[in-house]
């Protein structure tokens, strides 16, 4: 089944500035584009050590990235029993990130 559209995968520094952005098609799921996203990222940008994801991103090819590519991944999830809208500090850099780049096409 073909799913029209793509997915935009962006990485941020600490203030919200763009490190790498990428786009896979709509149809592979997230633990899957990451993989080539942190291939990407280690070779722009070889100093980062910590790299913080949220759950969709778990996996083999997280754990590829963290064992291959020296990349320390941390997920950021919802705390347990949360409902509505939850704001995640350290995934909310990378929602206002998003933001800015949509409201400047």
């Amino acid at each position: 089944m073909k799913v029209p559209g793509g997915k935009r995968h962006i990485v941020v520094d600490t203030r919200g500035l763009p490190l790498f952005v990428g786009v896979a098609p709509a149809g592979v799921h997230d633990s899957v584009a990451v993989g080539e996203v942190f291939f990407r990222l280690r070779l722009i940008h070889p100093e980062l050590a910590v790299v913080w994801t949220d759950s969709a991103c778990a996996g083999a090819p997280v754990d590829g990235a963290e064992f291959f590519r020296g990349l320390a991944v941390r997920a950021v999830s919802r705390p347990k029993g949360a409902q509505g809208l939850v704001i995640l500090p350290l995934r909310w850099v990378v929602e206002r990130s998003l933001v800015w780049l949509l409201h400047c096409r």
